[in-house]
Protein backbone atom coordinates (compact mmCIF):
# COMPACT_ATOMS: atom_id res chain seq x y z
CA UNK A 1 0.00 0.00 0.00
CA UNK A 2 1.33 3.43 -0.85
CA UNK A 3 0.56 6.83 0.69
CA UNK A 4 1.31 10.10 -1.13
CA UNK A 5 2.39 13.07 1.01
CA UNK A 6 2.07 16.52 -0.59
CA UNK A 7 2.38 14.75 -3.96
CA UNK A 8 6.18 14.69 -3.48
CA UNK A 9 6.84 11.80 -1.14
CA UNK A 10 5.71 8.19 -1.14
CA UNK A 11 5.70 5.94 1.89
CA UNK A 12 6.01 2.36 0.65
CA UNK A 13 5.16 -0.52 2.97
CA UNK A 14 7.14 -3.60 2.03
CA UNK A 15 5.73 -6.97 3.00
CA UNK A 16 8.28 -9.42 4.36
CA UNK A 17 7.83 -12.96 5.55
CA UNK A 18 8.02 -11.93 9.21
CA UNK A 19 6.19 -8.59 9.04
CA UNK A 20 6.26 -5.18 7.38
CA UNK A 21 9.03 -2.66 6.74
CA UNK A 22 8.80 0.86 5.33
CA UNK A 23 10.93 3.27 3.35
CA UNK A 24 10.32 6.78 2.00
CA UNK A 25 11.04 7.98 -1.55
CA UNK A 26 10.87 11.43 -3.09
CA UNK A 27 9.08 11.52 -6.45
CA UNK A 28 9.12 14.74 -8.45
CA UNK A 29 6.02 15.53 -10.53
CA UNK A 30 4.43 12.10 -10.00
CA UNK A 31 2.06 10.77 -12.63
CA UNK A 32 -0.56 8.09 -12.09
CA UNK A 33 -1.83 5.38 -14.34
CA UNK A 34 -5.57 4.91 -14.60
CA UNK A 35 -5.58 1.65 -12.70
CA UNK A 36 -4.15 -1.48 -14.16
CA UNK A 37 -4.84 -5.15 -13.76
CA UNK A 38 -5.39 -7.14 -10.63
CA UNK A 39 -3.23 -9.20 -8.32
CA UNK A 40 -5.32 -12.18 -7.27
CA UNK A 41 -4.72 -13.89 -3.93
CA UNK A 42 -6.60 -16.58 -2.04
CA UNK A 43 -9.32 -14.17 -0.92
CA UNK A 44 -8.63 -10.78 -2.47
CA UNK A 45 -8.14 -9.05 -5.80
CA UNK A 46 -5.84 -6.05 -5.35
CA UNK A 47 -6.05 -3.26 -7.91
CA UNK A 48 -2.69 -1.98 -9.15
CA UNK A 49 -1.62 1.57 -10.03
CA UNK A 50 1.80 2.60 -11.37
CA UNK A 51 3.26 5.88 -10.10
CA UNK A 52 6.34 7.51 -11.60
CA UNK A 53 7.90 10.68 -12.99
CA UNK A 54 6.87 12.38 -16.20
CA UNK A 55 10.12 12.53 -18.21
CA UNK A 56 10.49 14.53 -21.43
CA UNK A 57 12.13 12.90 -24.51
CA UNK A 58 15.21 15.12 -24.15
CA UNK A 59 15.72 14.04 -20.56
CA UNK A 60 15.19 10.41 -21.46
CA UNK A 61 18.08 10.71 -23.97
CA UNK A 62 20.40 11.70 -21.14
CA UNK A 63 21.96 8.69 -19.44
CA UNK A 64 21.48 9.98 -15.90
CA UNK A 65 17.84 10.87 -16.47
CA UNK A 66 17.26 7.61 -18.27
CA UNK A 67 18.54 5.68 -15.27
CA UNK A 68 16.33 7.75 -12.99
CA UNK A 69 13.30 7.20 -15.19
CA UNK A 70 13.83 3.48 -15.43
CA UNK A 71 14.14 3.13 -11.67
CA UNK A 72 11.67 5.81 -10.65
CA UNK A 73 8.45 3.90 -11.04
CA UNK A 74 6.78 2.12 -8.16
CA UNK A 75 3.77 -0.14 -7.85
CA UNK A 76 0.82 0.70 -5.62
CA UNK A 77 -1.83 -1.71 -4.41
CA UNK A 78 -4.99 0.38 -4.42
CA UNK A 79 -7.94 -0.34 -2.11
CA UNK A 80 -11.16 -1.66 -3.59
CA UNK A 81 -14.17 0.64 -3.91
CA UNK A 82 -17.66 -0.59 -3.11
CA UNK A 83 -20.12 -0.60 -6.02
CA UNK A 84 -22.77 2.11 -6.20
CA UNK A 85 -26.43 1.15 -6.40
CA UNK A 86 -29.12 3.80 -6.84
CA UNK A 87 -32.08 1.42 -6.71
CA UNK A 88 -32.63 1.54 -2.95
CA UNK A 89 -35.75 -0.45 -2.01
CA UNK A 90 -36.81 -0.61 -5.66
CA UNK A 91 -38.81 -3.60 -6.82
CA UNK A 92 -37.57 -5.30 -9.97
CA UNK A 93 -40.13 -7.62 -11.52
CA UNK A 94 -38.25 -10.68 -12.69
CA UNK A 95 -39.99 -11.04 -16.04
CA UNK A 96 -37.32 -13.45 -17.25
CA UNK A 97 -37.90 -15.65 -14.20
CA UNK A 98 -41.48 -16.38 -15.21
CA UNK A 99 -42.61 -19.94 -14.79
CA UNK A 100 -42.94 -21.56 -18.17
CA UNK A 101 -44.21 -25.15 -18.29
CA UNK A 102 -41.86 -25.88 -21.20
CA UNK A 103 -38.75 -24.16 -19.81
CA UNK A 104 -38.43 -23.99 -16.04
CA UNK A 105 -34.73 -23.11 -15.92
CA UNK A 106 -34.90 -19.64 -14.42
CA UNK A 107 -32.36 -17.06 -15.59
CA UNK A 108 -28.65 -16.40 -15.22
CA UNK A 109 -27.63 -13.69 -12.75
CA UNK A 110 -26.32 -11.72 -15.73
CA UNK A 111 -29.84 -11.75 -17.22
CA UNK A 112 -31.29 -10.68 -13.88
CA UNK A 113 -28.86 -7.73 -13.68
CA UNK A 114 -29.98 -6.52 -17.10
CA UNK A 115 -33.32 -5.57 -15.53
CA UNK A 116 -31.56 -2.95 -13.42
CA UNK A 117 -28.99 -1.81 -15.97
CA UNK A 118 -27.92 1.77 -15.28
CA UNK A 119 -28.80 1.57 -11.58
CA UNK A 120 -25.43 0.19 -10.49
CA UNK A 121 -21.78 0.99 -11.25
CA UNK A 122 -18.24 0.69 -9.91
CA UNK A 123 -15.34 3.09 -10.45
CA UNK A 124 -12.81 0.25 -10.28
CA UNK A 125 -11.47 -1.02 -13.57
CA UNK A 126 -13.02 -4.11 -15.18
CA UNK A 127 -15.40 -4.93 -12.32
CA UNK A 128 -17.32 -8.19 -12.48
CA UNK A 129 -20.71 -7.98 -10.78
CA UNK A 130 -23.06 -10.30 -8.98
CA UNK A 131 -25.73 -10.36 -6.27
CA UNK A 132 -25.51 -10.83 -2.52
CA UNK A 133 -28.90 -12.10 -1.37
CA UNK A 134 -29.67 -10.59 2.05
CA UNK A 135 -33.27 -11.72 2.46
CA UNK A 136 -35.72 -14.26 1.06
CA UNK A 137 -39.50 -14.50 1.14
CA UNK A 138 -40.72 -17.91 0.05
CA UNK A 139 -44.41 -17.01 0.13
CA UNK A 140 -46.34 -19.24 -2.27
CA UNK A 141 -43.25 -21.05 -3.48
CA UNK A 142 -39.51 -21.58 -3.18
CA UNK A 143 -36.55 -19.52 -4.42
CA UNK A 144 -33.71 -21.66 -5.74
CA UNK A 145 -30.27 -21.18 -7.29
CA UNK A 146 -28.04 -23.34 -9.47
CA UNK A 147 -24.27 -23.31 -9.94
CA UNK A 148 -24.22 -25.70 -12.91
CA UNK A 149 -26.56 -23.99 -15.39
CA UNK A 150 -29.71 -25.63 -14.06
CA UNK A 151 -28.54 -29.23 -13.80
CA UNK A 152 -29.07 -29.11 -10.03
CA UNK A 153 -31.09 -26.66 -7.92
CA UNK A 154 -30.55 -25.65 -4.29
CA UNK A 155 -33.32 -24.18 -2.10
CA UNK A 156 -32.66 -20.74 -0.60
CA UNK A 157 -34.15 -21.37 2.83
CA UNK A 158 -32.71 -18.39 4.72
CA UNK A 159 -30.81 -15.22 3.84
CA UNK A 160 -29.97 -12.15 5.90
CA UNK A 161 -27.38 -9.40 6.11
CA UNK A 162 -25.20 -11.55 8.37
CA UNK A 163 -25.91 -14.71 6.37
CA UNK A 164 -25.99 -13.59 2.74
CA UNK A 165 -25.60 -15.77 -0.35
CA UNK A 166 -23.24 -14.72 -3.17
CA UNK A 167 -24.30 -15.34 -6.77
CA UNK A 168 -21.96 -14.29 -9.60
CA UNK A 169 -23.04 -13.02 -13.01
CA UNK A 170 -21.60 -15.87 -15.07
CA UNK A 171 -22.92 -18.48 -17.50
CA UNK A 172 -23.44 -21.16 -14.83
CA UNK A 173 -25.13 -19.40 -11.89
CA UNK A 174 -28.92 -19.23 -12.23
CA UNK A 175 -31.88 -18.12 -10.10
CA UNK A 176 -35.54 -19.05 -10.20
CA UNK A 177 -38.78 -18.90 -8.22
CA UNK A 178 -40.67 -22.18 -8.10
CA UNK A 179 -44.33 -21.64 -7.14
CA UNK A 180 -46.33 -24.03 -4.98
CA UNK A 181 -48.45 -26.55 -6.86
CA UNK A 182 -51.67 -25.00 -5.52
CA UNK A 183 -50.58 -21.42 -6.21
CA UNK A 184 -53.35 -19.44 -7.91
CA UNK A 185 -52.93 -15.81 -6.93
CA UNK A 186 -51.31 -13.49 -4.42
CA UNK A 187 -47.80 -12.27 -3.72
CA UNK A 188 -45.31 -14.69 -5.32
CA UNK A 189 -42.37 -14.00 -3.01
CA UNK A 190 -39.17 -11.94 -3.30
CA UNK A 191 -35.47 -11.77 -2.51
CA UNK A 192 -33.62 -8.74 -1.11
CA UNK A 193 -30.15 -8.15 -2.50
CA UNK A 194 -27.11 -5.90 -2.68
CA UNK A 195 -24.79 -5.49 -5.65
CA UNK A 196 -21.57 -7.51 -5.25
CA UNK A 197 -18.37 -6.59 -7.16
CA UNK A 198 -16.67 -10.01 -6.71
CA UNK A 199 -13.65 -8.31 -5.10
CA UNK A 200 -13.84 -10.99 -2.44
CA UNK A 201 -15.77 -14.25 -2.18
CA UNK A 202 -16.96 -16.86 -4.68
CA UNK A 203 -20.29 -17.68 -6.25
CA UNK A 204 -22.40 -19.96 -4.07
CA UNK A 205 -20.63 -18.84 -0.89
CA UNK A 206 -23.05 -18.37 2.01
CA UNK A 207 -22.93 -17.14 5.61
CA UNK A 208 -21.35 -13.85 4.50
CA UNK A 209 -21.84 -10.82 6.75
CA UNK A 210 -22.17 -7.85 4.38
CA UNK A 211 -21.56 -5.39 7.24
CA UNK A 212 -18.40 -7.05 8.54
CA UNK A 213 -15.30 -4.86 8.17
CA UNK A 214 -13.37 -7.09 5.75
CA UNK A 215 -16.42 -7.47 3.49
CA UNK A 216 -18.07 -4.05 3.55
CA UNK A 217 -16.15 -2.59 0.57
CA UNK A 218 -17.29 -5.28 -1.84
CA UNK A 219 -21.06 -4.67 -1.54
CA UNK A 220 -23.32 -1.72 -2.30
CA UNK A 221 -24.67 0.15 0.72
CA UNK A 222 -28.23 0.04 -0.58
CA UNK A 223 -30.64 -2.82 -1.19
CA UNK A 224 -33.02 -3.77 -3.96
CA UNK A 225 -35.92 -6.21 -4.05
CA UNK A 226 -36.42 -8.79 -6.78
CA UNK A 227 -39.99 -10.04 -7.10
CA UNK A 228 -40.93 -13.38 -8.63
CA UNK A 229 -43.30 -13.40 -11.57
CA UNK A 230 -45.70 -16.17 -12.51
CA UNK A 231 -46.67 -16.85 -16.10
CA UNK A 232 -50.38 -17.30 -16.69
CA UNK A 233 -50.95 -20.86 -17.86
CA UNK A 234 -53.96 -21.28 -20.15
CA UNK A 235 -56.59 -23.70 -18.86
CA UNK A 236 -58.89 -25.63 -21.19
CA UNK A 237 -62.56 -25.26 -20.19
CA UNK A 238 -65.01 -27.77 -21.71
CA UNK A 239 -68.12 -26.54 -23.46
CA UNK A 240 -71.24 -27.74 -21.64
CA UNK A 241 -74.85 -27.87 -22.78
CA UNK A 242 -77.74 -27.30 -20.41
CA UNK A 243 -77.76 -30.83 -18.96
CA UNK A 244 -74.00 -30.93 -18.66
CA UNK A 245 -73.96 -27.60 -16.82
CA UNK A 246 -76.63 -28.81 -14.41
CA UNK A 247 -74.68 -32.02 -13.73
CA UNK A 248 -71.48 -30.02 -13.18
CA UNK A 249 -73.03 -27.76 -10.53
CA UNK A 250 -74.80 -30.68 -8.88
CA UNK A 251 -71.49 -32.51 -8.53
CA UNK A 252 -69.83 -29.47 -6.96
CA UNK A 253 -72.74 -29.05 -4.56
CA UNK A 254 -72.56 -32.72 -3.56
CA UNK A 255 -68.87 -32.59 -2.70
CA UNK A 256 -69.24 -29.25 -0.90
CA UNK A 257 -71.86 -30.80 1.40
CA UNK A 258 -69.56 -33.77 2.04
CA UNK A 259 -66.87 -31.45 3.46
CA UNK A 260 -67.89 -30.86 7.09
CA UNK A 261 -67.21 -27.36 8.37
CA UNK A 262 -65.73 -26.29 5.05
CA UNK A 263 -67.34 -24.55 2.10
CA UNK A 264 -65.62 -25.27 -1.20
CA UNK A 265 -67.65 -23.17 -3.61
CA UNK A 266 -70.02 -20.29 -3.00
CA UNK A 267 -72.81 -20.22 -5.54
CA UNK A 268 -74.71 -17.23 -6.80
CA UNK A 269 -78.10 -18.19 -8.15
CA UNK A 270 -79.32 -16.26 -11.15
CA UNK A 271 -82.87 -16.87 -12.35
CA UNK A 272 -84.92 -15.58 -15.23
CA UNK A 273 -86.16 -12.00 -15.16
Amino acid sequence: MLLIRNTLFALILLCACNGFASTTYQIQRPVFSGGGGQITGTEYKMRTVVIGQNMTPSKLSNNSYSTQANSGYVLMLAPNNAPKFTGEDNYYIAENLKVNPNDFNGATINEVLKHMSGDYSDIDYDTEFGLALTGVNNANGQWQYSLDNGANWIDILVASENNSLLLAADDQTRLRFKPDMDYLDGYPGDVTFRIWDQYRGTTGQSNVDVNETSWVYTFSNTNGILVGSIMDVPVAVPTLNGWGLLLFFATLLYFSMKMKGSQIVQFLGVGPN
